[in-house]
């Protein structure tokens, strides 16, 4: 127990004094694996940015009870940054070059189950949190990499998410790639025009509301 405590905080002082970035290659499947999306975490000592580029796509797929059903998925392009010192995140849409913000700290509510496993070589340990709904989502995670984060807005447990899941929607992120040395430059999102809005808002991602903000803010 001593040996692994030892190793988990030599490689985080590894990643403080070489200035090494961590890059976590993700893949989303919903709908059946008919929509999938390739995403990467970017890891720094005291944040880290997660960025997504998803195409608009207009496909059948199965819901959870294998029930087939139509979607049409605009394009998405966001950016989420997560500070691990107050745990806030802030989230960007881009949206046909204007820049969406939203601010909130993070308030999942973990709880850290007994049962582990082993993923892409990783020991591994299950956790889940309820939303309002009722909603289960699963996450398995490994203190191996002893950094609080996961994809998208998943973070708060004491190793890096691989694999996340839910009970009630047909929707997985898995860790396909861990890239421990990787050049990336964190640049700065904001512009003099980044139009603020709600957590709820970034959320919905509603192109229509974004319409609507943008012919407001000229």
């Amino acid at each position: 127990m001593k040996f692994i405590y030892i190793f988990l905080i030599g490689m985080f002082f590894s990643f403080k004094t070489h200035s090494q970035v961590l890059n976590v290659v993700y893949e989303m499947s919903s709908f059946g694996g008919e929509l999938k999306n390739i995403e990467k975490l970017y890891v720094y000592e005291d944040k880290s940015r997660y960025v997504s580029n998803l195409k608009a796509q207009t496909k059948v797929g199965k819901l959870r009870n294998n029930q087939d059903v139509d979607f049409n998925i605009p394009a998405r392009h966001r950016i989420i940054d997560f500070y691990f010192a107050d745990k806030q995140i802030k989230e960007y849409a881009l949206y046909r070059k204007n820049v969406f913000k939203a601010e909130w700290i993070s308030d999942i509510e973990w709880v850290i189950t007994q049962e582990t496993g082993e993923y892409l070589g990783y020991n591994v340990t299950k956790a889940y949190f309820e939303n309002e709904k009722g909603m289960r989502t699963y996450a398995w995670f490994t203190t191996q990499i002893p950094v609080s984060v996961g994809p998208l807005r998943y973070n708060g447990l004491p190793g890096l998410i691989l694999l996340i899941e839910h009970d009630k929607i047909n929707t997985v992120i898995r860790a396909t790639e861990i890239n421990k040395d990787t050049e990336y430059t964190f640049e700065n999102i904001d512009t003099e025009k980044t139009i603020l809005i709600s957590r709820k808002d970034i959320l919905e991602h509603n192109e229509d509301f974004f319409r609507k903000k943008i012919k407001e803010a000229k």
